[in-house]
């Protein structure tokens, strides 16, 4: 008769070991499957994408040879226009508008006058506060004749003098309160326009017209504290504004700050124009190139072959195809076939729809500028370097 635990350990043996064989077989099958993906399948796949590359047609693009060239050192800014000197034309005290001889936007001189306020009150006031002073000369004439006699106390001439003195300063005063009512131009320079209507009072303060010197004319602009050793005064700059395309002003640094702005680590620059025909005006959003002085060595290429990101800018450059001996692989007709491979390249300057390269392409190599979102790994490419169309010239009217 059998033990009782020798029956109950036997269901417990044989279970585990069909748990170790279930667990072999999974493992057989899986390292099995990896083994199998890893030197079956995967080489065929990777045959198989590479077969239905090579069978689909070149793709055509546009190419160029890059070219070696050495560029004059150039700093691009971003700037505004200012006045040389701009003022808001105003009075010093209130009255009221009698005339107005200016029009808005007109060119005016250093002294022309602007706008006059009545001064009628301020007339009659000056007329009897002369003829109060004319009368305390009289009285300081008899003082002093009586003072020369001895028929008159010292102090009493003083009363006299400083009489005759007060009125007189009370006549200067009105007369600058006439001459302040008043409006000159202090400068040369253009109006802008009216804001103020003949008959209105104007307060002391209120606005007039304003008024801008632009010939000469300012261009402020920042530059990175980095490029502070390359900048000085007297260097060439050129400026472009908006609404002027291919006006190209040329002008000089003339100032530069005397201290780098903490919040953006950027040093002010002042540069001048000659404006003589007006075109620039104060306010103007301005694009500038400063000129330096070294030049240096770069690879020349079109903008449009360059792909710029955030991970780094990359070219395609195009190049023979090659097996593996490391032979050039060659077309029915016998020609190389052409490929494409990416590199990532270092821009040193930007220029009039050109880009200077320091890094990643060499003088001669062809690079591509249009129809690289078309281009794979791998794949082979057709050069189309047929110039474009050029639309027909408008035939003359008869």
């Amino acid at each position: 008769m059998s033990d009782p635990q020798s029956r109950i350990k036997a269901p417990r043996q044989r279970a585990k070991k069909r748990w170790y064989v279930v667990t072999i077989v999974a493992l057989v099958v899986l390292f099995g499957g990896l083994a199998a993906f890893n030197y079956v399948l995967k080489p065929m796949f990777i045959a198989g994408f590479v077969a239905k590359l090579q069978a689909q047609p070149p793709v055509p693009v546009t190419t160029v040879l890059a070219k070696a060239e050495s560029w004059r050192g150039e700093l691009p800014a971003i700037g505004t226009i200012e006045a040389q000197r701009g003022v808001t034309l105003a009075p010093q005290i209130a009255g009221r508008v009698d005339a107005i001889l200016f029009e808005s936007g007109r060119w005016v001189k250093a002294g022309e006058t602007i706008l006059k306020l009545d001064d009628s009150t301020e007339r009659a006031q000056l007329q009897a506060a002369t003829a109060d002073m004319r009368l305390k000369e009289l009285n300081l004439i008899r003082a002093r004749e009586l003072a020369e006699r001895g028929n008159m106390a010292q102090a009493n001439l003083d009363t006299a003098i400083a009489q005759r003195d007060q009125s007189a300063a009370q006549v200067e005063l009105i007369r600058a309160q006439i001459n302040q009512k008043t409006i000159v131009a202090p400068f040369a320079g253009r109006l802008g326009i009216r804001q103020v209507n003949l008959g209105q009072y104007l307060a002391a303060g209120a606005a007039i017209v304003t008024l801008q010197s632009v010939d000469p004319i300012f261009v402020n602009f920042t530059l990175p504290e980095r490029e502070i050793p390359r900048l000085k005064v007297d260097q060439a700059v050129t400026v472009t504004v908006e609404g002027l395309a291919g006006r190209v002003f040329e002008g000089k640094i003339t100032s530069l700050d005397a201290k780098v702005d903490d919040a953006t680590r950027n040093l002010l620059v002042q540069a001048t124009l000659a404006n003589k025909d007006g075109l620039l005006v104060p306010g103007q959003f301005a694009r500038l190139t400063v000129k330096l002085s070294e030049e240096r060595p770069v690879v020349a290429v079109p903008e449009t072959a360059v792909s710029f990101s955030l991970y780094g800018d990359s070219v395609y450059v195009v190049v023979a195809k090659k097996d593996k001996d490391g032979k050039p692989v060659l077309a029915a007709d016998g020609k190389p076939v052409l490929t494409t491979e990416r590199r990532f390249v270092r821009v040193a300057e930007r220029r009039a729809g050109q880009v200077g390269l320091s890094e990643g392409v060499k003088d001669g190599e062809r690079v591509v500028t249009s129809g690289q979102t078309r281009l794979m790994p791998g794949g082979t490419v057709q050069l189309d370097d047929r110039p474009a169309l050029v639309p027909p010239q408008e035939r003359p009217k008869p």
